[in-house]
């Protein structure tokens, strides 16, 4: 992803789940957006909730939180130290890509869709393994029926006829620090490269590693933000029930909080980066 100075594309600063629930949450988010904020295009500027006077001057102890402005803008800057780094995780260069007051105000509708500070906010997520697809790219058939393999189907060839899909698929080995790409059957099984038709696309090398990694990257890309987007919800939502608790002062309401705590947050490595970690073993 190039930076602005690179000459890039603009980016959007938040990865934000491409499905209709996230689309009708947008439009909560554009419904209630506070009209003495800067605009949703402005970079988030945490001085500048302060100043909208939008949020809550002071809020008794115990006090069910419903929307963001029952909260005190001592409160809602925490709320954004999840965001803001969230937006860290995703760009490399991420003081080019800075969140936005619109990106905030979405998250917001986001923590507070279908939930208030007297429901529970589950367990903490965890990050999901990546599946089969996310590493591997179908480049031929197999030329015959493999070997049986026990527990595969009534005849231990499920998945391992001829005329079945082949892969190349990458995975890590963290103490050789090797990128390894290597053949496998749709069940993930080992096989030969000589056991493979190669369609026309990737019978040369160079073509199957590069949409490999390029899938592969696309596919990590979105797993990990898909989980960090959730993991920081979850945060947002835990210091909420925190604040509901204790209430807030008009003090402490209009003062900067003591310090900024954020969950941590997956890494998002590009290839490039990958490489400099990993020594490619490639086939």
């Amino acid at each position: 992803m190039a930076c602005p100075d690179d000459g890039g594309p603009v980016q959007t600063s938040v990865r934000v789940p491409d499905d209709p629930l996230s689309v009708h949450i947008g439009r909560v988010a554009n419904s209630l957006y506070p009209a003495t904020l800067p605009g949703p295009e402005e970079d988030l500027n945490l001085i500048s909730i302060y100043y909208s006077q939008h949020y809550a001057a002071q809020r008794p102890a115990q006090t069910i939180v419903k929307l963001p402005h029952h909260l005190a803008a001592s409160e809602i800057v925490q709320l954004a130290a999840d965001l803001m780094k969230l937006v860290r995780m995703y760009h490399h260069c991420s003081t080019a890509y800075p969140a936005t007051h619109g990106d905030f105000q979405h998250f917001l509708a986001a923590v507070f869709f279908r939930w208030q500070s007297d429901r529970p906010i589950g367990e903490k997520p965890v990050l999901q393994d990546p599946s089969f697809d996310d590493r591997a790219l179908h480049v031929g058939y197999l030329k015959y029926d493999l070997e049986p393999v026990a527990g595969l189907g009534a005849d231990g060839l499920k998945n391992r006829h001829e005329d079945d899909k082949a892969y190349v698929y990458v995975y890590f080995d963290y103490q050789t620090r090797k990128a390894n790409v290597v053949w496998k059957d749709a069940n993930c099984l080992d096989i030969r490269q000589d056991d493979v038709s190669l369609i026309r696309p990737f019978r040369c090398l160079d073509d199957r590693i590069t949409v490999l990694f390029k899938n592969y990257e696309q596919c990590e890309r979105i797993r990990i933000m898909d989980h960090n987007w959730e993991l920081a919800i979850w945060s947002a939502r835990e210091k909420i029930k925190r604040f509901a608790e204790t209430g807030v002062t008009t003090n402490v309401a209009n003062n900067w909080p003591d310090r900024l705590e954020t969950e941590d947050m997956e890494p998002w490595i590009t290839v490039a980066r990958l490489f400099e970690l990993f020594e490619p073993n490639l086939v």
